[in-house]
């Protein structure tokens, strides 16, 4: 999704249905005078510890799935 960053991702999925939740946000515009430079920070964050999980909890997951998720973060 466009200007949406992925924060996080649950390890474990959801017992009904099998997905992963995750919490995506958005910077608010420019002119609401609000500060989003501590996004860049937190997505690099979010990739690094993605990438070590993908040796574990993630490893299930669809190769395009993972690529996906790695480069949208970062």
């Amino acid at each position: 999704m466009a200007g949406m960053r992925t924060l996080y991702v649950r390890q474990t999925k959801n017992d009904l249905t099998g997905e992963h939740s995750c919490v995506m946000v958005r910077a608010l515009p420019r002119r609401s005078g609000y500060d989003d430079a501590w996004l860049p920070a937190f997505g690099a964050d979010m990739a690094r510890r993605f990438a070590t999980l993908l040796a574990g909890p993630f490893r299930g997951l669809d190769v395009r799935l993972a690529s996906a998720v790695l480069g949208e973060s970062g």
